[in-house]
């Protein structure tokens, strides 16, 4: 129990001072460490009665050293920059949400290409099934542009369209494709990353009350895929089990690692992965499997396994002591520096870029996102759009300026 104290004390003196630091809850450590600490909790007093696996307490060691060192470069970010530049809520500062028509067509562009994919593709399959998410946005141009897609939901829910109609027309095309795609996280990230980045721009104090809105709807949406999916009398109660196996995945199986004594050298390239894959493509060598061959039983009634072991647990189990403390600083040193950049920037691609960030570190308790190609494509997609979005406005600019040197 002391180690839980310690933890949860821990969490508790890091999130002041960034709160101090930034003034707002909307930080990296605080999207790591909240969510973790609330599922530990959980196991802690529940898994005994459900009959789940039992967290194992030195393992939680693993997570208090991870944050400190994910933490460590916020300190260096606030000590290099003036304070006063750090502050989320500074109503002085005012963010425009006028479109883009360059980068409105080309998501609409985006969203025509899948609707006629799913129109050809609506036969051979059940919707919402792997098979037919399969079809849909895996293989070739499809798999690439679904990146993309998330982005531009985000995109259409903040700005402001002259057309309602068509404004909420684009999200709720984008909607339906991704819950077609079948992929619960992909479906919960994109109102994730949407709620942040309105939250941001419009400069809104997050309360409980606002978190637990969020939470629930993020469980509807849990709820809906199965509902979608499975026709059973029991269903309420399948899919509550299940949320629950799907909460406890992480944090058991790298409890019951760190339990049995496995430690380290497994494969440190796969924490770095989707690098590693890009290198192999070019040279001819097989990429690495993107699924872990580690399983640990977390359901003990009925066998039920998971091979994910969430932030932490994935850097430490597939690295060494020294890996694990150089790239957790990375890591952190990464995203407190997107962090910098959105709170220095009226850009919305920036906000985006930041708050599908803040999606991985928010599923910190699940898996570590950064090992997954679909991240960096992400944030790769995003910085384009940045410089597209920057780049039409210069030139809109620089057309304003001649006319009215002509007509001066």
């Amino acid at each position: 129990m002391i180690i839980y104290l310690i933890f949860f004390l821990f969490v508790l003196v890091i999130n002041f001072f960034d709160y101090k630091t930034y003034k707002t809850i909307i930080n990296p450590v605080f999207f790591l460490s909240v969510p973790f600490s609330c599922i530990l909790f959980l196991c802690i007093a529940f898994n005994s009665t459900l009959s789940f696996a039992q967290v194992y307490p030195p393992s939680i060691i693993i997570w208090i050293a991870g944050l400190f060192f994910f933490w460590i470069p916020g300190r260096f970010f606030a000590l290099s920059i003036k304070k006063k530049t750090f502050s989320a809520n500074e109503k002085s500062i005012t963010y425009k949400n006028i479109p883009n028509k360059l980068i409105v067509w080309i998501g609409i562009s985006v969203i025509i290409y899948f609707l006629f994919k799913y129109k050809s593709i609506v036969n051979t399959a059940t919707i919402g099934s792997k098979e037919f998410g399969g079809e849909l946005m895996i293989g070739g141009i499809a798999s690439r542009l679904s990146n993309v897609l998330m982005l531009f939901f985000s995109y259409f829910v903040c700005i402001n369209l002259k057309s309602r109609i068509l404004k909420y027309g684009l999200v709720a095309a984008i909607f339906v494709l991704i819950i077609s795609y079948a992929a619960k996280t992909w479906m919960m990230n994109i109102i994730l990353a949407s709620f942040i980045v309105g939250t941001f721009r419009k400069q809104m104090k997050v309360g409980i009350k606002t978190i637990a809105l969020l939470v629930s709807v993020l469980f509807l949406l849990f709820f809906l895929y199965y509902f979608l999916l499975i026709d059973s009398d029991s269903l309420l109660q399948f899919v509550s089990r299940h949320f629950y196996f799907y909460i406890t995945s992480g944090i058991l199986p790298m409890s019951s690692y760190v339990e049995a004594g496995d430690f380290f050298h497994i494969d440190n390239r796969y924490i770095m992965m989707p690098f590693v894959n890009m290198y192999y493509s070019l040279n001819g060598i097989p990429p690495m499997d993107v699924h872990s061959p580690l399983w640990y039983v977390t359901d003990l009634d009925i066998g039920t396994e998971s091979n994910v072991f969430n932030f932490f647990g994935t850097i430490f189990i597939y690295s060494d002591p020294v890996l694990f403390g150089i790239y957790s600083f990375l890591f952190g040193a990464f995203s407190y520096g997107i962090f910098a950049c959105a709170l220095k920037s009226r850009s919305i691609f920036i906000h985006i870029i930041y708050a599908y960030n803040l999606a991985i570190l928010f599923w910190g308790w699940y898996n570590c996102g950064y090992n997954l190609l679909r991240y960096w494509e992400i944030f790769a997609y995003g910085s384009i759009l940045y410089v597209i979005n920057r780049f039409y406005f210069h030139l809109r600019q620089n057309k304003k300026n001649q006319t009215l040197i002509s007509y001066g």
